[in-house]
C-alpha cells in the first residue's frame, strides 16, 4: 500500500475576518508597580513620548501579525506542545534601555530589559521558533527580550533625539523577579481613541490563550 505522506498541506489563504496576534509572556503586580514608579518619574521630563499603561506590561515573544482563525488554531496548537515540555522558570528585570529608530516616521522604544542568565528564555524561544515553524510560521531567528513603556516619536534632529534617549535611560530601575508559569497568546486591538496626527498611537491587549508551562522538574 502506498505509504501517507507526513508532510503537512500548505495552508490556503483565507479570506475571513483577521487578528493581530502575538505570543507573550506575563508580568506579576509587583514588576508593574515598578514600572508605573519608573514611568511616572519620567514623565516629569515632558519628552514626545507615547507612555504604556503599565498594567499592560508584558514581555512579547512572537509578533505573527494579522492571522486568520485556521492560522490561529494552528499557533495555539505549537505552543501547547512546547509549553507540555517546560518547566517553570524564573527571569527577572534589568535597567532601562532603548531600540533607536532611524527609519522615517518610526518612533524609538524606551524599554526594561530582561535578564535571562540560565538561557531558560531563550531556549523556549528556540522550541517555540521550531514548533511554529513547522505550522508555517516565520518567527524572527534572534530574540530581545525586554518590556516596552514608551516611544519616543520621530525627531527631525537626530541627535536631540538620542539626547533624549539617554536622559530618559539614566532613571535607576529595581530589580524584579518575573516568575513564568505560562505562554499567553495575545490580541493586540488599536484604541481609535488615542491618536497622534490622525494615527493610532496606542493599543489594548486581550488574553486569548493562557497555556500553562506543564512540565514537572
Amino acid at each position: 500500500m502506498p505509504r501517507e505522506s507526513s508532510k503537512r498541506p500548505k495552508f490556503k489563504r483565507s479570506h475571513g475576518p483577521r487578528r493581530r496576534i502575538f505570543i507573550a509572556l506575563s508580568v506579576p503586580k509587583e514588576t508593574k508597580e515598578e514600572i508605573a514608579r519608573v514611568t511616572q518619574n519620567l514623565q516629569k521630563k515632558n519628552f514626545p513620548v507615547v507612555w504604556q499603561d503599565p498594567e499592560k506590561a508584558h514581555i512579547t515573544l512572537i509578533f505573527l501579525g494579522h492571522i486568520a482563525q485556521e492560522r490561529f488554531e494552528a499557533a495555539v496548537s505549537a505552543v501547547k506542545k512546547v509549553a507540555e515540555l517546560q518547566s517553570p522558570f524564573e527571569l527577572s528585570t534589568g535597567q532601562l534601555d532603548y531600540f533607536y529608530s532611524s527609519t522615517e516616521n518610526s518612533d524609538s522604544v524606551i524599554l526594561v530589559g530582561i535578564q535571562d542568565p540560565d538561557r531558560t528564555l531563550r531556549n523556549l524561544y528556540k522550541e517555540l521558533r521550531n514548533a511554529l515553524g513547522e505550522e508555517e510560521f516565520s518567527p524572527p531567528t534572534r530574540l530581545h527580550p525586554h518590556i516596552t513603556i514608551g516611544r519616543l516619536k520621530k525627531q527631525k534632529d537626530r541627535k536631540h533625539q538620542t539626547e533624549m534617549l539617554l536622559s530618559l535611560v539614566e532613571e535607576p530601575v529595581e530589580g524584579k523577579t518575573i516568575t513564568v508559569k505560562s505562554i499567553g497568546v495575545m490580541e493586540s486591538i488599536p484604541d481609535r481613541g488615542a491618536t497622534i496626527a490622525g494615527e493610532t498611537t496606542k493599543t489594548r491587549n486581550r488574553l486569548l490563550n493562557d497555556i500553562p508551562l506543564r512540565k514537572n522538574g
